[in-house]
């Protein structure tokens, strides 16, 4: 890995950051695709060319689902109905996309999809034995007895394995291997959810025991860090995190603030303490120009998190992070690229009708959207596709106001959107 500052703007600046033979400009979005419909939009439109939304985050329990049946097909000789190899188009669009498998470890604390990890063999068997343990629990003992055992369990699960030098290295190369086995252009190691000192403490451990696994597997190794949200504006564990990555040899950083929302009301203590955040991560960058950071499930937090201090920022092609059914079956809110807000579809007629019969958006992808007559799989399918090339657009957005040393338009953007409480995310000076 390498990382050349292009431009910059005081607590901004543009990069060309090179894993292995992949460049990427920065700031740039990667989409987190969890299906084979999201992959195949995704495809299109990193094969149409669209600058920097030229990479993916898939999860390492959705990786199967979404790439396990394309990456086999590369070394079969099936021919499409054009006459192409299925597997050398997949192999193009490779080449060309930046692919990171996330072990989203999170999820064996967080429940929503804790039934993935007991339906993938390839999976660590350490892991999926966790999972079913976890499963068959929940369904013997009472919701009160089970939280409280569910707690417990996880925390052992993490401290057993912070003692245990053979199951913990084999986790960790196991994970890697899977990650490689999916094209992975950076090596995340399965951390535990951050929800307290100890958390950490067994997070730095694992990440730099990790840097040693990744030895000889030719992919650079990361550094990783999922935060549950309530510990943003715990000092301790901030500094802490800080410390170490002021001292740390990675040369890449990936965060994860899991369920933030800073839009939403009551969350002015850890919008202040996201803010700090933003602004140490810009210090250390300036501090150290070979590194690069980058974010996942950011929600609305995009723009102003790739104006100030990440190099790399990821949500879902949707653009909710949530764990939810939202979107899936019916139509799904459009993103609005000037409210920077999602639009509910029943409100879509009305700003449809007033636009002429046009959606108020110049992409190729929606100019012949019509929303009274379109099916809800293909609406979805157009919005998720929209919603990358807006992030995309808004990359190339910052990246100009860094280079005509105009970063204080990013600031105008926000105040002029339904997000401009996040204006104060972005330093004036």
């Amino acid at each position: 890995m390498s990382v050349s500052e292009i431009e910059r703007d005081r607590y901004a600046r543009a990069a060309t950051i090179t894993l292995g033979e992949k460049r990427i400009d920065s700031p740039h979005f990667l989409t987190r695709i969890s299906n084979p419909d999201e992959l195949r939009s995704l495809e299109q439109l990193v094969m149409e060319g669209s600058p920097r939304v030229q990479g993916c985050v898939v999860r390492l329990f959705d990786a199967k689902n979404v790439l396990g049946s394309s990456i086999a097909d590369m070394t079969q000789t099936r021919v499409d109905a054009l006459s192409k190899y299925v597997g050398s188009r997949f192999r193009e669009f490779l080449d060309k996309v930046t692919v990171v498998i996330d072990p989203a470890t999170e999820y064996l604390f967080y429940e929503h999809h804790l039934s993935k990890w007991v339906n993938d063999r390839a999976l660590p068997r350490l892991v999926t034995d966790y999972a079913r343990a976890r499963i068959n629990k929940k369904e013997r003992v009472d919701s009160y007895e089970y939280d409280n055992w569910k707690i417990a369990n996880h925390t052992l699960f993490w401290n057993k394995l912070s003692h245990d030098a053979a199951s913990r290295n084999r986790l960790i190369g196991e994970v890697f291997d899977l990650e490689l086995s999916y094209r992975s252009s950076l090596l995340l190691p399965p951390v535990p959810v951050i929800r307290t000192s100890r958390d950490l403490e067994i997070a730095i451990q694992f990440n730099e025991i990790a840097q040693a696994i990744s030895a000889g597997r030719n992919t650079e190794c990361a550094g990783y860090f999922i935060m549950q949200k309530g510990v943003l504006d715990d000092d301790g564990i901030i500094d802490t995190l800080f410390r170490y990555l002021s001292n740390s040899s990675q040369r890449m950083v990936v965060l994860k603030f899991k369920y933030l929302d800073l839009v939403k009301a009551g969350s002015v203590r850890q919008l202040i303490a996201y803010r700090n955040i933003l602004q140490q991560i810009s210090f250390l960058k300036e501090t150290f120009r070979d590194r690069a950071y980058m974010v996942l499930e950011n929600g609305y937090q995009v723009f102003p998190s790739a104006t100030v201090a990440f190099d790399l920022v990821s949500t879902h092609m949707t653009g909710f992070d949530k764990d939810s059914e939202f979107g899936h079956g019916e139509y799904g809110s459009w993103f609005d690229p000037e409210l920077m807000v999602h639009m509910p579809f029943k409100d879509m007629k009305e700003i449809y009708e007033n636009n002429q019969n046009r959606l108020p958006c110049a992409h190729d992808e929606c100019a012949d959207v019509d929303v009274n007559t379109i099916d809800a799989n293909s609406w979805n399918t157009s919005r998720r596709k929209h919603y990358v090339l807006t992030m995309g657009d808004y990359m190339t957005m910052i990246a100009n106001a860094i280079k005509t040393k105009r970063t204080d338009l990013a600031i105008d953007k926000l105040i002029n959107s339904d997000i401009s409480r996040l204006k104060k995310l972005i330093p004036r000076s």
